[in-house]
């Protein structure tokens, strides 16, 4: 099997669990609750230790090809991104300045290069570390989410990147997943039937390769305003915030420590 099929596969898999888990999270701006019952509804499947397997291996095998194939590239004399020169490429009259220039194929890599830093810390930090901190480890939730940006007291600096930090991660994930799917799908030939949900699905993909600044842009915002959500500066309040007992701030403020002197080796 070609390395570029397994990355298909393997890609269509994690997005397949990207989508459900920011798709959970993007309830926030409605309901806090709401989204924190997504959230623990997600992990009843992906932390099945069954499933929890194929999901390491799945991002391990998609990271480390993808990571071996710029390698390559850079062997054989190959720039890792292909850019074309701006005097051959027409200027794209419906997608912004920024992206007008930059290909499908150049945004997609280099929102890899983001999650292939994000991805692994976000790993670390909220499923291992935990599992030496919480028994259970289910026990973390978007609460915890919300204390750690908002622990300026404790850890200033750490709470202040932590907000462009998720928003970066999840709008990459978005980012990469659509336009890795969208190259994947790109040879498939398009069904007879005009309203057919493939045919819904394979014009969707194109009109977001055609205006994908416009993509990136609310990718971007929508997380943004999901993770003001979460953090309680902005949408609903009152009944539907999320309640904490003493006990589950005690408990959160100390996996936050140790995960912070741990990622940091005890510097913060």
């Amino acid at each position: 099997m070609k390395s570029s099929t397994v990355q298909s596969i393997t890609g269509l898999g994690l997005f397949l669990f990207a989508g459900l888990h920011i798709g959970g999270h993007s309830i926030a701006p409605i309901s806090l609750r709401g989204a924190n019952a997504a959230l623990f509804a997600v992990r009843e499947v992906v932390q099945h230790p069954v499933t929890e397997v194929v999901l390491f291996a799945g991002v391990t095998a998609h990271l480390g090809l993808g990571i071996a194939n710029m390698v390559s590239r850079r062997f054989r004399g190959m720039s890792v991104f292909r850019y074309n020169p701006p005097t051959s490429v027409p200027l794209a009259s419906n997608d912004s300045l920024c992206f007008a220039y930059m290909t499908p194929h150049v945004l997609c890599r280099a929102t890899a290069l983001i999650l292939a830093v994000t991805v692994p810390l976000h790993m670390v930090s909220s499923r291992i570390l935990p599992s030496f901190v919480f028994t259970p480890p289910q026990q973390i939730d978007l609460a915890h989410v919300a204390h750690s940006m908002n622990d300026f007291k404790n850890h200033p600096i750490v709470s202040s990147l932590l907000y462009p930090y998720y928003v970066v991660l999840g709008s990459a994930g978005l980012i990469h997943g659509v336009l890795g799917i969208s190259q994947t799908f790109r040879n498939i030939k398009k069904p007879e039937h005009t309203w057919s949900s493939k045919q819904m699905l394979l014009t969707s993909l194109k009109w977001v390769e055609k205006n994908k600044g416009k993509f990136s842009v609310a990718a971007v915002g929508w997380m943004a305003l999901t993770m003001l959500a979460i953090n309680g500066w902005a949408g609903p309040v009152g009944g539907d915030r999320i309640y904490v007992s003493r006990a589950a701030s005690t408990a959160m403020e100390t996996l936050h420590t140790k995960t912070l002197a741990s990622l940091s080796f005890n510097l913060l």
